[in-house]
């Protein structure tokens, strides 16, 4: 059981250090590259999986006008994940994931009333902790990933202010 342990130690060590590697290239992949986004995602899977992730964006921010109003760049993201049971089951309970993606996006050049519609996909590679969530073998610490979506970049220039907050306090 201790080697098990031991085992899984070594393998975030090796994740973590492979996922700052690959963070530090893409960032001098570019004399123009720069970390351009910060995001948090949440997501549900199956058998009651839960996902937590921090995103890093990275890009040049070169967009390739396509001639009909629209333009397309590429940029990179790399990812540190949590997964977790929602519920008790037995198996595994929890697993870290690292990953990166390169991403394309098309969007509106110029914004219409309510904002600047995109589409974007990706295809990434991605390093697991565990093979095992719950009952379900992933069959290897190695794995690739996918995504598709759309959204709007709301209205710019936005007149607004924003913060940077740090929240305590007691809830009963």
């Amino acid at each position: 059981m201790q080697q098990t342990a031991i085992a899984s130690r070594s393998r975030i060590s090796i994740a973590a250090l492979v996922a700052g590697a690959l963070l530090f290239g893409l960032l001098l992949a570019g004399r123009a590259a720069a970390l351009k986004a910060i995001t948090i995602d949440m997501g549900y899977g199956l058998e009651d999986a839960r996902l937590l992730r921090l995103n890093f964006g990275v890009s040049d921010h070169r967009p390739t006008p396509t001639g009909e109003g629209w333009s397309w760049h590429q940029y990179w993201e790399a990812n540190l994940s949590y997964w977790y049971l929602y519920k008790h089951k037995k198996g595994v309970r929890d697993l870290f994931e690292l990953g990166i993606t390169p991403n394309f996006r098309i969007e509106r050049v110029k914004a219409w009333r309510w904002g600047r519609p995109y589409l974007e996909a990706g295809v990434g590679v991605h390093l697991l902790s565990k093979v095992h969530i719950g009952a379900r073998n992933l069959g290897s610490s190695f794995q690739f990933g996918s995504h598709a979506g759309l959204g709007i970049r709301l209205k710019e220039p936005n007149p607004g202010i924003n913060f940077g907050m740090v929240r305590f306090g007691y809830r009963w």
